[in-house]
């Protein structure tokens, strides 16, 4: 439908301050100087579980957690026998059976291959060793990538380094609870895993069923399809960067399928860079970067996804210091969709309800709306916001004409405690008031007849107009001569069968927003709206309304039907007259 609305150099004049946010980057106290560790977000729990790692200096085995209700750490002195103080070691989140599994690292006396279970139950927490009966084991190393393939329950992990080799195989660990194992042998894949390299970073794409690789050495993408037969792939990154980023930390953000990558070291630089990288589209894109930061390598991350938040831990600069903090970078938080009004004649009155689409991120919403013809932007102090709907009472059109539609813009802009996000496309409709206010009344019944107007003289049936003479059978108009039968519009003559009025009769469906003219025109409500309602319109409206007020019906209904009656009740009547006057 045509709304009438032209905004394209009207919203040059629209444009609104953003809110003030804090830093994209929060950054707090970690655990302590720390790098070369293994973190996990623990679901379950609601915490993030740092483990092992050069801690102030020193290879550690002790196991910290971030509380994220309380920002803080807290150490876990857990039961059992815990693997030997390491860096460098593989981590993985088993959350079937609430547990973080570790494999291999760097200890004193060299690298390993050994594998434990940290069950995570809060104030029970336990070591456990892993497939201690497997005959075959992988490779002693440190480095390296390790997932959990949910949809197979198992652990996958690839490549490594023990001096002087870059290995690049394959292995799975079984995670059935009690019957861990890694299966013999290597997996055996197709494909090619591309260049040999260390320091890559690794997430599990619990959609596309496949573990993805950046590759440190080059920043490719590659992927390893986890079906029966497990197949490497390139994937073509576009807009990926160029230069090389190794041991940088890595998450997957299950809110928007991406992989984050932050950080690295490129050459001897350390970089303060966090990269995007969409897994639909394989467009990788900049994510703001650390602020106020000398850069990270060696340090680890992982998602809080109940609160949109990637969480980094630790790391080294490029001098080799140690870094004692954890940054958590909120997620950016997209333009919303509008669900409506867009491009619609609104018809409930002053108020209005908009609608939109939850922007992933965003905690809160700013709605603006504004007259398409000027006037104050009326902002979200003063519209009702619940959710992804707003309310908002439209003031302007009260000093309106109420039959003239007034066009009005709107947008949406999600924001959080961290990020502000961006505004939506403008919405557009148009707001009038209920047909009912600017309806014409008609004229109740005063009594002499069925719809008789008012001034009806000395024997009316039906619907005279104010002004009718005497002898009126039905609906006849202003200055209708004596003997009308039905419904004579202005100079109507004598014995006229049907309704001819000064103009057309407007006949609105209540199911649309097109208006039906009685001589078969269509016009939108809007069209019509902008014009002023004359008074034949009126008369004629009030006319054919009384005409059908005789049967129930239409008015054409109701005059064809009752035609034959009134013609002979009309006749009779006269008869009478002349009789009393002679």
């Amino acid at each position: 439908m045509k709304t009438l609305i032209h905004t394209s150099l009207l919203l040059m004049t629209l444009l609104a301050t953003p809110l003030v946010a804090e830093s994209a980057w929060k950054v707090t106290d970690g655990p302590g100087a720390i790098s070369e560790h293994a973190m996990i977000r623990d679901i379950r729990n609601d915490r993030m579980i740092v483990f092992g790692g050069l801690l102030d200096g020193a290879l550690s085995n002790r196991v910290f957690a971030y509380y994220p209700n309380k920002d803080g750490f807290a150490e876990i002195l857990a039961y059992g026998v815990a693997p030997s103080p390491r860096r460098e070691t593989l981590a993985v989140y088993d959350e079937k059976r609430d547990r973080m599994i570790v494999f291999g690292g760097a200890t004193a006396e060299g690298n390993t291959n050994d594998a434990f279970a940290l069950y995570l139950t809060p104030g029970k927490e336990t070591w456990q060793p892993l497939a201690i009966d497997d005959e075959v084991l992988p490779p002693v190393r440190s480095h390296g990538v390790m997932i959990v393939d949910r949809a197979n329950d198992r652990v996958v992990m690839h490549g490594g380094y023990d001096s002087p080799s870059v290995l690049q195989d394959v292995w799975a660990l079984s995670l059935s609870e009690g019957q861990e194992s890694w299966g013999g042998g290597p997996l055996v894949t197709t494909g090619s895993s591309g260049a040999v390299t260390v320091g890559d970073a690794a997430i599990y794409d619990p959609i596309g069923q496949r573990m993805i690789v950046f590759r440190g050495y080059d920043s490719s993408l590659m992927e390893l399809s986890l079906n029966r037969t497990p197949t490497w792939a390139t994937l073509p990154l576009a807009d990926g960067p160029a230069n090389s980023r190794r041991y940088p930390a890595a998450a997957y953000d299950p809110l928007r399928h991406r992989i984050i990558v932050q950080g690295g070291l490129d050459g001897a630089m350390t970089l303060t860079e966090t990269l995007s990288i969409d897994l639909d589209t394989l467009v990788c894109k900049q994510l703001a970067a650390e602020l106020d930061s000398d850069g990270r390598f060696w340090h680890a991350a992982a998602f809080d996804e109940s609160r949109d938040e990637f969480i980094m831990v630790g790391g080294k600069d490029e001098s080799r210091i140690q870094n004692a903090t954890m940054g958590l970078l909120h997620g950016e938080i997209d333009a919303p969709e509008l669900l409506g009004p867009i491009g619609e004649v609104l018809l409930e009155g002053e108020q209005v309800s908009l609608a939109w689409a939850e922007a992933k991120g965003a905690t809160n919403y700013m709605v603006e709306i504004q007259r398409a013809d000027g006037g104050p932007i009326l902002k979200s102090s003063e519209i009702e916001i619940e959710g992804t709907t707003a309310t908002v009472t439209l003031i302007d059109q009260q000093d309106t004409d109420r039959r003239v539609p007034v066009p009005y813009v709107w947008r949406v802009m999600g924001f959080s405690k961290l990020t502000v996000g961006e505004f939506s496309k403008y919405g557009e409709f148009v707001h009038v008031a209920s047909p009912e206010e600017v309806t014409p009344e008609v004229p109740e019944n005063d009594g002499t007849g069925i719809g008789a107007g008012s001034g009806a003289t000395d024997d009316t049936i039906s619907g005279a107009e104010s002004g009718a003479t005497d002898d009126t059978v039905s609906g006849a108009g202003n200055d209708s001569t004596d003997d009308t039968v039905g419904g004579a519009g202005s100079d109507g003559t004598e014995d006229a069968a049907k309704n001819v009025g000064n103009s057309s009769a407007d006949v609105i469906n209540s199911e649309s927003d097109d208006v039906t003219l009685a001589n078969g025109t269509n016009r939108t409500l809007v069209e019509l709206k902008l014009e002023p309602v004359g008074q034949g319109e009126v008369a004629g409206k009030e006319a054919g309304d009384n005409a059908a007020g005789c049967v129930g019906g239409n008015a054409g209904e109701g005059l064809s039907l009752s035609l034959l009656a009134l013609v002979i009740l009309g006749v009779g009547l006269r008869t009478v007259r002349k009789a009393r006057r002679a």
